[in-house]
């Protein structure tokens, strides 16, 4: 079996993050995008109104999304935990800025590849909806 095919049967955020939705063999398709990635805390993972270069499942660790407001004050927006998914889909530019609260690990992967895997994959896209309106949900609650 694939190394990578493995360490994604081995994840532990697989059945709550997007990918939880893929069969075994679409697993071996995104496990060829998936890239793993190390940030810091302190450090920008994603900045506001920048190219949407890749998306990304968070495997460990916590991430800080903010705005920045007219007056330049900087508005938390939000937290992202383990299994949420960071970044916009369907969108050339990032929302918000998202920064490392603490040590993060990423599994992630590139705009383009990855939309295209949505696309032929409706069980990706899917669980992706699903994410996006359970975290509208929390933010109404």
């Amino acid at each position: 079996m694939d190394a990578k095919l493995m360490r994604c049967n081995s994840c532990a955020i697989r059945h709550r993050a997007v990918c939880g939705a893929l069969s075994e063999s679409e697993l071996e398709e995104i496990n060829s995008i998936a890239r793993s990635k190390f940030i810091p805390a302190g450090q920008t993972v994603m900045a506001d109104h920048e190219p949407s270069e890749f998306f990304a499942n968070i495997v460990s660790g916590v991430i800080k999304l903010t705005k920045m407001m007219a007056d330049g004050r900087q508005q938390i927006v939000g937290l992202q935990f383990a299994s949420d998914f960071v970044g916009r889909a369907y969108s050339s530019r990032n929302p918000y800025f998202a920064e490392a609260a603490s040590d993060v690990e990423l599994c992630s992967f590139p705009r383009d590849d990855f939309e295209k895997l949505m696309a032929s994959h409706p069980g990706l896209e899917h669980r992706l909806f699903e994410k996006t309106l359970d975290e509208l949900d929390s933010c109404r609650d």
